[in-house]
């Protein structure tokens, strides 16, 4: 068994006491730190590490989203896949798995000012050379890849916000379409070898 753990990046989510606020002010500011700290000695070639990269974003829409109905880290589960499927081949996928995102709460886009359309955003943790999501299980070889409700796959660089390649639309009362993505492995060596997978990434919704 193979879990894809997604953290949600609160910031960009609001509670029913910021919900009530929202709903007088029609505009939210969401932030979140995709940071990377590291306590070294502090040189010129070592001044990356000490960087703290702040994302954020205003808007007046102001949705929700869950994933397969749990807006709370949610855990996606792959199945249990037997080595051989790799086939000893670097970019070999296997044990797709489909998990749906539900946008739940959006304002009537028929209001003045209010965004039409948004995107699912994430921000990979252990990023991979092949820009997937890096396993901190203890299988070797291999990776979770993202692919998003356009059949593309999603490319994770370290600390950057990856959007979905499609636009999702907001219907003018404020609905929204479910959205289906897929999580797989994917062997990041030729050699992959048998135990746990485990990988995760933050996500938001952004309107940009």
């Amino acid at each position: 068994m193979g879990i894809f753990y997604i953290k949600i990046a609160p910031y960009f989510q609001k509670n029913d006491q910021i919900n009530k606020q929202e709903s007088i002010m029609k505009k939210t500011l969401t932030a979140f730190i995709a940071a990377s700290c590291a306590i070294t000695t502090f040189t010129a070639h070592s001044a990356a590490d000490n960087t703290v990269r702040f994302i954020g974003e205003v808007a007046n829409q102001t949705c929700s989203l869950d994933i397969n109905g749990t807006d709370k880290s949610p855990v996606v589960l792959l199945p249990t896949v037997p080595v051989k499927d790799f086939k000893s081949t670097v970019g070999t996928t296997t044990g797709d798995t489909e998990f749906t995102i539900n946008i739940s709460g959006c304002t009537a886009t028929t209001e003045a000012g209010m965004e039409k359309t948004l995107s699912i955003a994430f921000v990979g943790n252990s990023v991979t050379t092949s820009k997937n999501l890096g396993n901190t299980g203890d299988a070797d070889g291999v990776s979770i890849q993202l692919v998003d409700n356009n059949a593309v796959n999603l490319e994770f660089t370290p600390g950057d916000l990856i959007k979905s390649s499609q636009k999702i639309n907001i219907a003018d009362d404020g609905s929204v379409a479910p959205v289906n993505f897929v999580a797989r492995y994917y062997a990041e060596k030729s050699a992959v070898t048998a135990g746990s997978v485990i990988a995760s990434a933050q996500y938001a919704i952004t309107y940009k």
